[in-house]
């Protein structure tokens, strides 16, 4: 970028602008991650901090609206991420972010955490959950939503991975580990720490990992290889 400056956010995640968007693109992005990490926004702070690979975050050249696959690309073992002015407007759009720039954030920081945390899987789903067309795209907008749960708890929750269409989340929210158990239980099995962590989010109206807790087995919660299954501290990331 000609007369591009940029700013370290955390150890890995950067911010770059150019002569064009100016200094200014860096002060609003930074305050709106700092505004979604700290503070009861409990799972954000959990998703950057479990961000492990260089982030870079830029200005679009496009003021369209971007979808979470137009906008996040992986570069090296690092990713960039480039928001639009309307991405950071939070209009103009109907994808997992429901029409807000905080949400819009969070989702792309999901998808850079799944990655970074060998939890991303891109096996298209078929039949009943092809909705969510991957474990990948069925995870990021869970996270999506139990962000959106700890913002407002009112709030409609998605029900599918579209990007072109909204569709609510079917049935009832308290029974979603349930139906999706097999999902969670992954997550568990692959990364016990990063599950923990994430149930913890309790003043999330929707937070289907603190659900499934509940209803975990003594073999379930016992692994031969841990020697406990409480998470330790994590220290925030910005």
């Amino acid at each position: 970028m000609r007369g591009a400056k940029q700013r370290r956010y955390n150890d890995r995640i950067t911010l770059r602008t150019d002569t064009v968007h100016g200094t200014c693109w860096l002060d609003e992005t930074e305050a709106r991650l700092n505004a979604i990490a700290p503070g009861w926004h409990f799972l954000a702070t959990y998703l950057i901090a479990y961000i492990d690979r260089p982030l870079l975050i830029v200005p679009c050249i496009s003021d369209d609206a971007l979808s979470p696959k137009e906008a996040l690309h992986r570069r090296g073992r690092g990713f960039v991420l480039a928001l639009s002015a309307k991405n950071e407007a939070g209009t103009g759009y109907h994808g997992p972010w429901q029409g807000t720039a905080d949400a819009f954030l969070v989702h792309a920081l999901a998808q850079v955490m799944l990655v970074c945390q060998g939890l991303d899987d891109e096996t298209p789903f078929t039949g009943a959950r092809s909705h969510w067309r991957s474990p990948t795209d069925f995870l990021a907008v869970t996270l999506t939503n139990i962000f959106r749960s700890e913002a407002d708890p009112a709030a409609i929750l998605r029900g599918s991975a579209s990007d072109d269409d909204f569709v609510p989340l079917p049935g009832d929210p308290a029974t979603f580990h349930t139906d999706h158990r097999d999902l969670f239980l992954r997550v568990l099995r692959r990364r016990e720490h990063v599950f923990w962590h994430l149930a913890q989010a309790h003043y999330a109206a929707f937070n289907p990992f603190k659900d499934i807790v509940m209803n975990l087995s003594p073999h379930e919660l016992c692994r031969s290889n841990k020697q406990t299954r409480y998470p330790g501290p994590l220290a925030r990331a910005a």
